[in-house]
Formats: C-alpha cells, structure tokens, sequence
C-alpha cells in the first residue's frame, strides 16, 4: 500500500468501486477493449460521465469523450448476456441496495 491506500481499489471523485471491480468510464476504444480483455465481464461496471461533463469531441471520431456506451456497444466478442451484466446486472449484485431500492422503483 502506498500513502495508505488499497492499490486494489479503483477511486474516482464521485464513487469507490469495490476492490476487483472495474467501471467503463474509460475515454477511448482501445481502452475499452483491454479492460474487457484483461477484467472478467462479471468485475465490470458501465461508467460514464454525466453527459455534458467531458465537453469534447473527439477529433479521430466525431464523437463526445463521455459517450463511453458506444464503446461497450463496439465489443464484438461480448454476447447480449455479457452486455446486460455491464449494463446492469453486475451493478445490481454489487450494491444490492440499488437493486432494491430499483426493484421498489419498479414495482410502484
């Protein structure tokens, strides 16, 4: 540990992802596709910025930075089981308080 802090744990200004987990709020393709690689899919979270928050268009594509979903969506070797655990499932057994607190949401 280095300045008293788990090297395992990912830490953003907003959240801390559980020790072994991972989010997408990576800017870039190829990042994209070594997280997918290297992390298994049940480790993964969807991350993004709210939209707005990176205000810049990538000069290669055309598109927003903070459009991380089309990133996701571009991993030809996930199937829709793979993505649906990015998306949602994995942030539900996760934090299992969301996962209640959505299925209220829901059934209200």
């Amino acid at each position: 540990m280095r300045c008293g802090r788990n090297p395992l744990r990912v830490e953003t200004k907003a959240r801390r992802v559980p020790s072994g987990e991972s989010d997408t709020c990576v800017y870039h393709q190829p990042g994209v596709d070594l997280l997918a690689k290297v992390i298994p899919v049940e480790n993964i979270l969807f991350g993004s910025e709210m939209i707005g928050a990176v205000r810049g268009i990538d000069p290669e594509t055309g598109f927003y930075f903070d459009d991380t979903k089309r990133y996701v969506d571009a991993l030809l070797f996930l199937n829709a089981e793979d993505r649906a655990n990015i998306y949602e499932h994995n942030a539900r057994r996760i934090y299992p308080r969301l996962n209640t607190w959505l299925d209220r949401r829901k059934s209200a």
